[in-house]
């Protein structure tokens, strides 16, 4: 991760090295879901893998889940490419800031303070989220 683009790079098991990374998400400053580089992250910081049963059987089987620090949120990159936000910026605030402390539905109510780490516990499906600004580490339950 670099600022606002992700990069992928594949290891290659017959040459048993890493092949030269490619932009796969992101690339401008800004913030919008979206796929590739059509996505918009401002300042991608710590993130995490995450199993996902849903792509069982198929050849990456994890979601990765990471800080957008300067948009105030936890954003999943998918195997395809498709950037979401997952969690912050749901409420709105009279002066139309998108950081903030609010607990609540991850994606419809809650807010962060630049968020700058996080890490999931798959055992009782927790993920605890570092805040820089808010100078606290929350957790969001799946449920």
């Amino acid at each position: 991760m670099v600022q606002s683009r992700i990069y992928k790079s594949m290891y290659n098991w017959d040459k048993e090295e890493l092949e030269p990374a490619i932009i796969f998400a992101g690339g401008e400053v800004g913030d919008v879901d979206a796929i590739g580089t059509s996505a918009r992250i401002s300042r991608a910081y710590q993130g995490v893998f995450v199993e996902n049963p849903a792509y069982a059987g198929q050849a990456d089987e994890y979601d990765f889940y990471f800080c957008d620090q300067n948009n105030h949120s936890i954003r999943i990159l998918e195997p395809n490419g498709m950037v979401t936000t997952f969690a912050g910026k749901g409420s709105p605030t009279p002066d139309g800031s998108k950081r903030g402390y609010i607990d609540g539905h991850p994606r419809l109510e809650a807010r962060f303070g630049e968020p700058t780490g996080i890490d999931y516990d798959a055992k009782n499906r927790i993920f605890y989220i570092a805040e820089r600004y808010n100078k606290r580490i929350r957790t969001i339950t799946i449920e």
